[in-house]
């Protein structure tokens, strides 16, 4: 290892203590930047709306991949018969020929 001329003078240094007044000032600076400080109720309320408004859209858009077609008019049978010919996976997750309106 190559020894680095800054650590060199730093070790040369002398160790002093720092006063009691400096310590109680530093030990205040990292107590207030450490303690959590409170968040004001409109922060709040908008983080609040808008992880509600995120759920409620992704629940949204969850749902709407597990709607029927609308040109199918519920009819469930026609697209369970068009899963069994069309060669289909093993749940039913191939291509369905849902018709012309």
């Amino acid at each position: 290892m190559i020894p680095d001329p800054l650590f060199e003078r730093l070790a040369r240094l002398p160790v002093a203590d720092p006063t009691p007044e400096f310590s109680a000032k530093l030990r205040a600076a990292a107590c207030a930047r450490l303690c959590a400080r409170p968040v004001h109720p409109a922060w709040a309320w908008l983080v609040a709306t808008w992880v509600a408004g995120y759920l409620g859209w992704a629940v949204h858009v969850s749902s709407s991949l597990y709607r029927l077609d609308p040109t199918t008019h519920g009819d469930r049978e026609r697209r369970i018969g068009a899963n069994a010919t069309s060669g289909g996976g093993s749940h039913g997750d191939s291509v369905v020929d849902y018709g012309t309106p």
